[in-house]
């Protein structure tokens, strides 16, 4: 899969080290470096008490995963202008439907 011009991009900042790609709990399931430097991200995170990168798409990394998160100070963001990422919104217990339904009935009813 190509990049997504419409998506900002980062790049490792030094192309000859691999820098890790983590799933939510923080076991790594890619890296960049070597042939794929560069990736998509959607938004940007506090993960880990660190800025981390959101992946847009996951489906070229090592291991499946439902989000993929890079360590915001091993890349910089690619391009002239470079694209601003957007910060990510909170969906701390909306992993699934019935924890959306959850959070939409508790806010209601506060």
């Amino acid at each position: 899969m190509g990049l997504d011009p419409a998506y900002p991009v980062v790049e490792a900042n030094d192309p000859s080290t691999f820098v890790p790609i983590y799933d939510d709990g923080h076991q790594q399931v890619g890296r960049l470096g070597g042939a794929s430097t560069r990736t998509n991200v959607f938004c940007m995170s506090t993960k880990w008490d660190a800025p981390h990168y959101r992946q847009l798409s996951t489906v070229n990394n090592d291991i499946p995963s439902q989000h993929g998160w890079i360590h915001a100070d091993q890349v910089h963001v690619f391009g002239r202008p470079p694209y601003p990422v957007p910060q990510c919104q909170d969906l701390t217990g909306c992993l699934s439907t019935r924890g959306a339904l959850r959070r939409l009935r508790r806010d209601a009813s506060a």
